[in-house]
């Protein structure tokens, strides 16, 4: 979207980045499962799980931070 001189994009959520994340390791997976489950290197974390998790993380830090910051 362009407004004026300022260029406004639509806000991401953190579901639409789970979301894009999970397509993509779809399409990776299926692309090289065969050769990676015959030499057992699969990893323990997928992509996205490993991205989500970090997600949650700096949301859960965000929080406590703000918390701790607030007068009582």
């Amino acid at each position: 979207m362009f407004r004026g001189c300022l260029l406004v994009y639509p806000a991401t959520t953190l579901q639409d980045v789970r979301l894009e994340l999970a397509k993509e390791e779809a399409a990776c997976t299926a692309s090289v499962t065969g050769s990676m489950s015959e030499t057992g290197s699969m990893p323990k974390v997928s992509l996205t799980g490993f991205f989500t998790t970090g997600f949650d993380l700096e949301d859960r830090q965000y929080v406590r931070l703000k918390m701790m910051r607030e007068p009582s």
